[in-house]
């Protein structure tokens, strides 16, 4: 696999097929486009192979947002329990945003909401992060 143009952000082993996959950022489809793709290993993370036929899995930013295909990077991909799907968070980085997408298999997205922009909105937004805080009472 080339990693020319290509930047790994977040690597998940998946238990539901035989391999881990990992969601990286930076598939270049367009000049300058970061677009949210799919490689995976067969051999614990030596090696990765691209799957050609279906990337990328999110191609561009939502609306209102499309034009930021430049800047539409570093996804962090967690499983949601209670949803039962799995969550991708993306950052839309000038405009201080993250997109929340939801998959069943990893492969295909549906883009579910976005956050921002709040509070921090100098420079710009990179590695979004989602956890469960637990609160007192």
């Amino acid at each position: 696999m080339s990693l020319t143009n290509t930047w790994f952000r977040f690597g998940v082993v998946n238990q539901q097929y035989p391999q881990a996959q990992l969601l990286p950022s930076g598939q270049r489809v367009r000049d300058k486009q970061q677009s949210q793709s799919i490689a995976y290993s067969l051999d614990n993370g030596t090696t990765w192979t691209q799957w050609d036929a279906g990337n990328p899995v999110i191609l561009d930013p939502p609306s209102p947002d499309e034009a930021e295909y430049q800047e539409f990077r570093d996804p962090f991909v967690f499983w949601h329990n209670a949803t039962q799907a799995w969550v991708s968070l993306v950052a839309i980085s000038k405009q201080h945003k993250i997109a929340i997408y939801t998959s069943a298999d990893l492969k295909q997205w549906t883009y579910a909401s976005d956050f921002g922009p709040f509070n921090a909105v100098g420079g710009v937004w990179e590695c979004p992060n989602l956890f469960p805080l637990p609160l007192d009472g």
